[in-house]
């Protein structure tokens, strides 16, 4: 977010080298619909990863923390990401190479899309919620 120390810096970085070919949002008021005006997404493996699956929005996921490594495979294996490593040990050209090779593939991103979608029914709330409800009576 914001108050992250590399904040400033990514956002320097991404409108010096990629202003007119890609957005850096940065806790984005509305995600839902920051998700939707995307293509192609390069992400954090936490929960978000979730949230973008069920809008179909195809994922390049970075593992921000070691549980976070588990559900981006499990996101690659199941189709809807790509995923190019921990934070600690990841090469900015990899992500590049990555996304370039995406970017080049409308097919493949459009599979990815739909692995996702397939993937998430966006009910979880509601089953929380039921669950949570159901245990309280």
């Amino acid at each position: 977010g914001a108050g992250h120390p590399g904040s400033a810096h990514s956002a320097g970085r991404s409108a010096a080298n990629a202003s007119h070919r890609a957005v850096l949002s940065i806790d984005p008021l509305d995600v839902c619909a920051e998700y939707l005006a995307c293509d192609l997404a390069v992400i954090a493996g936490g929960t978000s990863t979730f949230e973008a699956a069920a809008v179909g929005l195809p994922m390049i996921i970075v593992a921000m923390a070691d549980n976070q490594i588990n559900q981006a495979l499990g996101w690659e294996e199941r189709g809807a990401a790509v995923f190019v490593g921990a934070l600690d040990t990841l090469r900015p050209e990899d992500v590049v190479r990555r996304a370039a090779a995406l970017c080049a593939d409308p097919a493949a991103v459009e599979a990815m899309a739909r692995a996702g979608q397939e993937n998430v029914d966006g009910g979880g709330c509601d089953r929380l919620v039921d669950r949570m409800v159901g245990g309280m009576s």
